[in-house]
């Protein structure tokens, strides 16, 4: 007699489940899903919005009270949105049409060295191990330097003055119309200028200074860009003692860690140690 009433409430459980279940669908509520792609468009005003995964695409309809976040979790205002960014889509599938409830925006970034600035093309090459890419300039875009200062860079204008080929960057960029677009350059190394005073060529640094009072020690990274010209094509042995040099630098930790150098630019004649020839990096190693 129990075996019976419990194999009955157990039919009655899973029909009450199915009847639940079917509701649930009925009403819209199916299990949420997330669709990440490059948003195509968004008419706020119709409430639909088109996102590219790779060569397909959805789209969607936003729901009432649709949310807008960025990537850091923080409300973001839908004018925010715009084509070319990444996004997540938070949605309800009902029979088809696919609801949305949540928009989250994330970033997309590429960090290497600069290969090259065009101002006049509007365009910055930045090469990373295993591959190089070209991003095109737009009318304004913000430029990160150390301590978070920060500036606005208008059709490429005034760029070179705080990037330079073999500088390491962070590009944040957007993908409108399939074309790469620097939204933000960030080129947070510090810059010294001085003397170089002695070279360690088995440990990889270098000493900075005036004779034998060396007031700067230097890493060099293991893809430290030492540019000759606009190149970044020079070798460490090449240095010269008695240079004058502009090193990009992090220091992390305490310790100086440089990512590029190159020759000072030029300075008046009448320096007094202006007539001062360098000497080979050779003749003064550690």
């Amino acid at each position: 007699m129990k075996t019976k009433s419990l194999r009955l409430l157990t039919v009655l459980a899973v029909a009450l489940a199915s009847v639940c279940g079917r509701q649930a669908l009925a009403d819209g509520q199916t299990k949420e899903k997330t669709y990440s792609g490059i948003l195509v468009s968004l008419d706020p005003k119709e409430k639909v919005l088109k996102v590219k995964n790779y060569v397909f695409s959805k789209s969607f309809v936003m729901g009432e009270n649709c949310a807008f976040k960025s990537s850091d979790n923080e409300s973001a205002p839908v004018a925010d949105f715009r084509p070319g960014q990444k996004i997540d889509v938070t949605y309800r599938d009902a029979s088809g049409v696919f609801i949305a409830s949540k928009l989250t925006r994330e970033q997309m970034v590429y960090s290497g060295k600069v290969e090259k600035i065009d101002a006049a093309k509007r365009t910055i090459t930045v090469h990373q191990r295993g591959g190089t890419k070209k991003f095109n300039l737009p009318e304004a875009c913000t430029l990160v330097l150390a301590g978070d200062r920060r500036s606005t860079v208008e059709n490429g204008k005034g760029l070179l003055e705080n990037v330079k080929p073999g500088n390491r960057v962070t590009i944040v960029y957007e993908v409108p119309d399939a074309k790469l677009v620097a939204r933000q350059i960030d080129q947070t190394s510090k810059t010294y200028i001085g003397k170089l005073a002695a070279v360690d060529l088995a440990d990889n640094r270098i000493t900075t200074g005036e004779g034998a009072k060396h007031d700067k020690e230097f890493h060099l990274t293991e893809d430290c860009a030492i540019m000759n010209a606009d190149k970044a094509e020079g070798r460490l042995k090449e240095l010269r003692v008695g240079q004058k040099y502009e090193l990009s630098y992090d220091e992390i930790n305490g310790v100086n860690v440089v990512n590029r150098i190159a020759v000072a630019p030029a300075e008046s004649p009448n320096r007094a140690d202006a007539s001062r020839e360098p000497s080979p990096v050779g003749l003064t190693q550690y």
